[in-house]
This record gives C-alpha cells, structure tokens and sequence, in this order.
C-alpha cells in the first residue's frame, strides 16, 4: 500500500487524541490513525547503490479506553 493510499481515520477516532497533538501533527493525526487501524504497512526501501528491499510491518490493533466504555453500557 502507498502511502498515497492510507485512508484519515474519522473524526470521532481522531477527536480523543487531538487535545494532545499541536501545529502539523495534527494534520497528520488522521492519516496515523487510519494506518494503525489497518494494521500492517508494506512497501520497498530503496537502497543507494542497490537493490530494493521489500518489508512487511504488521502490529495489532486494540481498541480505544473509550471504545471498551462505551461498549460495556451497551451490553
């Protein structure tokens, strides 16, 4: 996936973490929430003088404190 291609998370996931992020961060804020709720990034890294080298980063994705909240008065 090209980094052209990550989807901004909406503004409901971003709101809880934008009271902690100032000036340009948080223009990139929902770009890094929706890459971490995709949960993996592959790609190449371009090696001067040499072959490229494919990667594949994968993390797992838990959900936000105040998801589980939310959940529990809806159960």
């Amino acid at each position: 996936m090209p980094i052209a291609d990550i989807q901004p998370a909406p503004k409901q996931d971003v709101g809880v973490y934008m009271p902690y992020y100032q000036g340009n961060k948080r223009k990139a804020l929902p770009y890094a929430i929706g890459l971490y709720k995709r949960g993996n990034l592959e790609g190449e890294r371009r090696i001067e003088g040499g072959e490229s080298i494919a990667f594949l980063a994968t993390w797992n994705v838990s959900m936000l404190p105040a998801d589980l909240n939310s959940m529990s008065h809806a159960v």
